[in-house]
This record gives C-alpha cells, structure tokens and sequence, in this order.
C-alpha cells in the first residue's frame, strides 16, 4: 500500500532526506536507468545510485520505500534519498563495498569457503519470503559483500510485495538482461508474468551456481536466443566437469540440493525455508566473527504488514519529491 501510494504521488518521506552528501562524476558501474558512484556523508564512505531517467522516478520511488523498511544482517541498509541540487534527480544512498559483488569476492576464495555467503544470501531470502516480498532479480551482482565478509542482498528495483500486489505482473523486458537467472516459466508464453516465490528459488540455484563453479548458469550458450531456447527445453545448468581450470566442481552433496531449486514446474521447487533447513546440514567451516541478529522493527510477530500503521505514518509523515510534490500528494 505505501509503495503504490508513494510511486503514484511520487512522493516520499521527507526524513529519507539527506543533506551535504558528495559523490565523485565518473561512476564506477552504470545500469538500465542508474549510475553507481562512490561518495561520502558525514565522512562515511556512501554508494551513490544516481537516477537519471526521469521515467523511472517512479520505480526508484518504490524501491526506496521498500528498501527503507527492510532490516537484517543480510539486506544492504538504506541510509537515505539526496536530490541532486539544480535538478530532479534523485539518489539512492547505502553504505559503500569495498569487497564488491559476491562474485567478484567469493572468486577469490577457496570453493568451501563460499559456502558461508551462500548461507547468508539464504537467511536474507528467507527474511525476505517471510514477509512476502519476492525480490525477482536474484543474482550475483545484486549481491555485496561487507568490510566483515558478510552477503548483503541488495538492488529492489524491480521487486514486489506479494500481498499488495498479487495481481501485478512484470513484463518480460525486466527480466531481459537477467535471462540467464530467470526460470523457465519466464518464457512459457508471451506478454507479462507476475514474479513468485518459486522464481526466486530458481534464481537462488542460479547465483549458488555462478559463485560455486565461477562461472555464469548456462554459460555455454552465447546469444540469447540459445539460452531461451535451452530454457524453453527445460535445460538446467550444465554441472561443472572435473580437471577443467577455469571452472570449480561442485560436490555431490550441494549439487542434489541445488537441483531441487532448478525442477521445472515451480509447485515442485523446494521453498527457502525448506532449503534453509537443508542448508544448515552441510558441514562446512564458517571462520567469520559471528554477528548479532538485528530485530526486525516495525513487524508484527507473524511478519505481516500492519496496514493502519502504514496509513497513520502516511497521514502524519511530511513528504518530499519529484516535481510537483505539494500538487501531487494533494491529488491523493
């Protein structure tokens, strides 16, 4: 409710504001409709995700809000929005990686020691299940790692709460640059789908592939109408074969398990509770100072979505935005 309130105002909170944050013009990495650029705010080292699309305020908007309320050790934390002085873009600030992606991290390890990221990418999805938001662009590169070597799920452009929008679907051009995560049922039939669960499971098989076995799911094929096609023939990633040096095996075990994420008809893919359960069976070492478990503020014990709460922060909160806010919020 306060996503599609907020994207259609195009407003926000004014608190998410914040002010004398700085960022460096070249950026560091550049995507469909954001640049990423390292800054700084209060002497902290910040990821700057400059909006340049002004057609795209609205998903950022969304993002932001539903960033915004996500706390756990294995979310990226969302610090705030800075509107870039002398126009309307805005930007999306978070706490800047020097480990980069999980995959340009976990490349550096040693294969068992991956396993520890992949256990938090687990316990952020699972986090994320629990309250029904399916993420729906799972991937490596949409995954940081921490200065303490911990995962942090990031990147909800394009994810969805499922009890809000159990109706709304995506098209297939979300999903265009990311084909190689995206299940089969992504391609069953022309014309929008709506992101599940399941999808997500699919996507998780995929990222545990590319960090494992260094190497992108369905590497083999080159152009996109190959990779469709394969996954039209319900193809699953080719498993990595023994002596080759540029790609890492992957044991029996993990492999099993990983296949369960990868069955065809999405009813028959385990969820991630249930692969969280399996997970925690494997033995594997995890050196890593141990964390303390944030609580989740602002969630009722079931998880769910208090929604009188979200329409009296709406009523009370000053809001901020694109455009012409004060017309816009006064339209709702």
């Amino acid at each position: 409710m306060l996503c599609k309130l907020a994207t259609s105002a195009r407003v926000y909170p004014s608190h998410f504001v914040l002010k004398d944050v700085t960022y460096e013009d070249r950026y560091a990495t550049k995507g469909g409709f954001a640049s990423v650029h390292k800054g700084l705010y209060r002497k902290m080292n910040v990821c700057i995700k400059l909006i340049e699309n002004q057609t795209d305020i609205s998903a950022c908007i969304k993002e932001l809000i539903l960033w915004a309320h996500l706390l756990h050790p294995n979310i990226l934390p969302f610090h705030g929005v800075y509107q870039v002085s002398g126009d309307s873009n805005i930007c999306l600030i978070s706490p800047w990686m020097d480990n980069g992606t999980l995959c340009e991290y976990s490349n550096k390890l040693t294969p068992a020691s991956r396993l520890p990221l992949i256990s938090d990418v687990i316990d952020g999805l699972l986090y994320l299940h629990e309250l029904n938001i399916v993420h729906s662009d799972l991937k490596g590169a949409n995954v940081l790692v921490s200065d303490q070597g911990r995962a942090l799920i990031t990147d909800f452009g394009i994810s969805h709460i499922a009890t809000a929008t159990a109706g709304q679907k995506c098209t297939s051009s979300l999903i265009g640059a990311t084909a190689r995560w995206a299940p089969p049922e992504a391609f069953d039939r022309e014309g929008p789908i709506r992101p599940t669960k399941p999808q997500d499971v699919w996507s998780f098989g995929c990222l545990c592939y590319e960090v494992l076995s260094r190497k992108p799911p369905f590497h083999q094929y080159q152009r996109d109408y190959q990779l469709i096609a394969a996954l039209i023939r319900k193809e699953t990633p080719l498993r990595p074969e023994p002596g080759h040096e540029d790609w890492d095996e992957i044991n029996d075990l993990v492999w099993a398990l990983m296949e369960t994420r990868w069955r065809c008809s999405p009813e028959d893919r385990l969820d991630i509770q249930s692969i969280h359960g399996h997970f925690a069976k494997l033995d594997f070492q995890d050196d890593r100072p141990e964390l303390s478990r944030s609580s989740r503020k602002g969630l009722t014990q079931d998880g769910s979505i208090n929604f009188d709460q979200v329409a009296r922060i709406l009523s009370e909160a000053p809001l901020s935005g694109c455009g012409n806010t004060s017309s816009a919020a006064s339209e709702k």
